[in-house]
């Protein structure tokens, strides 16, 4: 059950007032949804506009539209006569998009890894080298985010637009459902050394072995979400 809406914790953000309406709803979107991404607004909590719009010093109407574009990418739903509250990512949802990053993200690798330069393997190695550091691994919302980039990374340089799109509308879950297993376990040691392993094949050229390990690194995040979650148990 949510809590109530006056338990949800404050976003400390005041947006300043000769910003344009664009950029206050920029604004007011990407925090809401780093609140959402990192768990300190769960999923199910109710998103009351006006008392939003109090907290961040502005009207309802970019708060409004701040919640719609959220509503896009999957982070809140809006529910008739009861208005927006914050996606409660549930099993089968979490399962369905593992499945959908199985099929899609060793296509996407297969066509990348043979076109990616020096800058972008250099990119990959930094975001590695971000992932180890002690203030990302305290901070798993963050430590989503450089994860997040670096499979962005791996496959930057693919052909098929509709395939990098369709990837693109899964981050925001592929972030959420990381912090979540992380939660359960965290095995983000293990993750980076998979990466490793994935990027070090690149660099070898050898773009089959790639996306094998690429394949097993899905699989095994999987395998730590879908058998390890306490939300499996409502699936048995």
């Amino acid at each position: 059950m949510a809590r109530r809406a006056e338990e949800r914790p404050l976003i400390d953000l005041k947006i300043e007032t000769t910003a344009t309406r664009k950029s206050v709803t920029d604004s007011i979107a990407e925090h809401l949804r780093e609140a959402i991404l990192s768990q300190t607004l769960p999923g199910g909590m109710p998103l009351i506009e006006k008392q939003l719009a109090e907290e961040f010093g502005v009207s309802k109407t970019p708060v409004r539209e701040a919640l719609l574009r959220l509503a896009q990418t999957g982070l809140v739903d809006f529910v008739h006569a009861k208005g927006a509250t914050v996606h409660q990512l549930d099993f089968i949802e979490m399962q369905d998009v593992l499945e959908m990053r199985f099929v899609l993200e060793p296509l996407a690798l297969k066509q990348s890894a043979p076109k990616l330069t020096g800058d972008d393997i250099r990119t990959l190695e930094h975001l590695l080298a971000t992932a180890a550091k002690p203030q990302t691994q305290q901070n798993l919302s963050k430590l989503s985010e450089v994860n997040n980039s670096f499979h962005n990374a791996l496959y930057s340089r693919a052909d098929n637009v509709l395939l990098l799109k369709w990837l693109s509308d899964l981050n925001d879950r592929r972030r959420l459902i990381s912090v979540k297993g992380w939660k359960t376990e965290n095995r983000s040691s293990e993750e980076r050394k998979e990466h490793k392993a994935i990027l070090q094949a690149i660099k070898q050229k050898n773009f089959a072995l790639a996306v094998k390990q690429l394949e097993r690194h899905i699989n095994n995040f999987a395998s730590l979400v879908l058998n390890h979650h306490p939300l499996a148990k409502e699936a048995a």
